[in-house]
C-alpha cells in the first residue's frame, strides 16, 4: 500500500466513516466519497445494535453481543476525536409478539424482559 496517497473510501455512511476514522487514527490520510449525505445508512439506523432483537444465534449472536459491549467506548473515542456529542442513548428495543407462545419460540426471548402495556408505558417514561 502506498502510504503517500490517501486511502479512498467509497460511501459516507456509518461503516465508511468508521473505517475512515480508524485509518485516520492510525496516521493514514483518507478521502471519503459519498453521493449525498442523506443517502447514507447513518440516517436510517446508525448506531442501532440490537443483536437480541434480530433472532440471531451462535457465532452471529456472540459477535453482536461483543459489538454491543464495545460500542460505548467506540462512541466515546469518536466524540473525543471530533469534539462532537453523538448523543448515544443506551436503551433497549421493543420486539412485539402476538402471543406468549410466539415470544417463547423466539431464539433470544429469554435474554429480554417481558412487558405488558403498563410495563411498556413505564419503560417509555423512564
Amino acid at each position: 500500500m502506498d502510504l503517500s496517497k490517501p486511502v479512498l473510501i467509497l460511501g459516507g455512511g456509518l461503516i465508511g466513516l468508521a473505517i475512515a476514522h480508524g485509518l485516520g487514527r492510525h496516521g493514514l490520510a483518507v478521502t471519503v466519497l459519498s453521493r449525498r449525505r442523506n443517502e447514507a445508512a447513518g440516517f436510517v439506523a446508525a448506531g442501532m445494535l440490537a443483536p437480541h432483537a434480530e433472532g440471531l444465534s451462535g457465532d452471529q449472536l456472540l459477535l453482536g453481543q461483543a459489538s454491543l459491549a464495545a460500542y460505548p467506548a467506540w462512541v466515546a473515542q469518536v466524540e473525543a476525536d471530533s469534539g462532537l456529542n453523538c448523543n448515544l442513548k443506551p436503551c433497549g428495543i421493543v420486539v412485539p409478539f402476538k402471543s406468549a407462545a410466539e415470544r417463547d419460540a423466539y431464539p433470544t426471548a429469554a435474554m429480554g424482559k417481558s412487558l405488558d402495556r403498563a410495563g411498556l408505558e413505564q419503560e417509555i417514561k423512564g
